[in-house]
């Protein structure tokens, strides 16, 4: 069929991690001019639950029409097992030659960013110190990096698998951009004027004026104390567990013990890449 040849399908894909600097990451790439991107951000076609019915047909007409030889797409939530399972199966069943890239950021620092983020939508009610004590909350699982990969490697090697820090991506943007470049296949000098800017910054979605009502102010504002760091908690001793376990797994990577357990006052603030 002729969509087939105009569409095809995408050769990467950015499964994450959510509030990791995905956004920013979707912006930078869709302005190199080797790169298309999809249209809308989060196309979670590889989700059951979500457009995985809708087929491989709508998945194509998702990217515009390009001569551009790379096209990808960007999904934080397949990297949400076991909240959306299977996606890795499907994945490789669409697009086995597929490269992964994979943003990680403190993943104890996720966790609250996403904590944040589930308070600023009205949909969390129990405080911080409540959520740090459990074993298996949905914020653990999403920062538990070694977990989320381990669901893909049985369907895809490890060279189709990049691993990029974000703070790498805020400190260091030119060189993180060119691995990444240099990962898909496209010209690695490429720079743009507009990499200098950071998408999706929290401090442009917290007010406290914004916030739905008393109780997420409260919550919000529990969860912004710099005391949070001093805090022992079961999610942070897991936490760090895995990121020793992710140095492990994969030792190419030399900066995952450094830059994930990188404690400092900037990786919870305001002001840190949401």
């Amino acid at each position: 069929m002729h969509w087939e040849s105009d569409r095809p399908l995408p050769q990467f894909v950015v499964i994450g991690a959510m509030k990791a600097g995905t956004t920013s990451l979707y912006y930078y790439l869709r302005r190199h001019p080797e790169i298309v991107v999809s249209d809308a951000k989060e196309l979670d076609f590889f989700i059951r639950e979500k457009n995985w019915h809708r087929g491989e047909e709508w998945y194509r007409r998702q990217f515009p029409r390009s001569t551009c030889r790379v096209r990808g797409e960007f999904s934080v939530n397949y990297s949400k097992f076991p909240s959306f399972s299977g996606v890795p199966r499907r994945m490789a069943s669409c697009i086995p030659n597929v490269k992964i890239i994979y943003l990680l950021r403190n993943p104890f620092s996720r966790f609250i960013a996403q904590y944040r983020d589930h308070v600023l939508r009205a949909a969390e009610c129990l405080s911080l110190e409540r959520r740090l004590r459990q074993k298996n909350s949905e914020y653990l699982l999403n920062s538990d990096y070694h977990f989320q990969l381990k669901q893909y490697l049985p369907y895809f090697q490890k060279n189709q698998i990049l691993l990029v820090s974000t703070g790498q991506l805020r400190t260091e943007r030119v060189s993180a951009l060119r691995r990444i470049y240099s990962f898909l296949g496209v010209n690695s000098r490429h720079r743009h004027s507009d990499d200098s800017i950071n998408h999706n910054e929290f401090q442009t979605k917290w007010q406290p004026r914004l916030l739905p009502n008393r109780m997420s102010r409260s919550l919000m504002l529990s969860a912004m104390s710099d005391q949070i760091w001093s805090r022992k908690s079961v999610a942070r001793e897991l936490l760090e567990q895995s990121v020793c376990k992710l140095a492990q797994a994969w030792p190419q990577e030399k900066w995952i013990q450094n830059d994930l357990s990188r404690e400092s006052a900037q990786l919870i603030s305001p002001c840190f890449l949401n």
